[in-house]
Parts: structure tokens; sequence; C-alpha cells
């Protein structure tokens, strides 16, 4: 059976950019770094 959605694992050009899909993440919560940025355990565990 053919998906409705396979053209979401092509690539994708955006303004000079090539994405080799257009499945992205989103960058992580500000809450997951400490006050000065450092990586927490927390991220470590979001990931």
């Amino acid at each position: 059976m053919r998906s409705r959605y396979t053209h979401v694992f092509e690539p994708l050009r955006i303004r000079g950019v090539d994405f080799k899909n257009r499945l992205e993440m989103a960058p992580p919560s500000p809450n997951l770094a400490d006050r000065e940025g450092r990586v927490t355990p927390e991220f470590v565990d979001f990931f």
C-alpha cells in the first residue's frame, strides 16, 4: 500500500538550504539548560 505522505521523506530546499527530509525537530525547551546555558541531566534524558 502506498502512503499519502511519502513526500515527507523527500529532500526539501528552503532559501538555498537543503534538508534531507521534511521531518525536523524544534529546539529543546530552554528550561532544560541551567542558568549559564549548560547541559543538565534532564537535557540528556530528553534526548
